[in-house]
């Protein structure tokens, strides 16, 4: 998955009020891997949400 549609995918969880749902469909995957991590700069937002 790239990483741009992962953060993408978060904040319109935020707005649809899924959140915690995408969240545990994320925690229930074996292995994620990111694709195009960190081509360019992050917000401190986009950070927090990698932590």
């Amino acid at each position: 998955m790239r990483l741009s549609e992962l953060l993408n995918d978060l904040v319109i969880a935020k707005g649809e009020g899924t959140y915690k749902k995408l969240i545990k469909s994320y925690q229930k995957v074996d292995l994620l891997i990111l694709d195009e991590w960190i081509l360019k700069p992050l917000s401190t937002d986009q950070a927090m949400e990698l932590r």
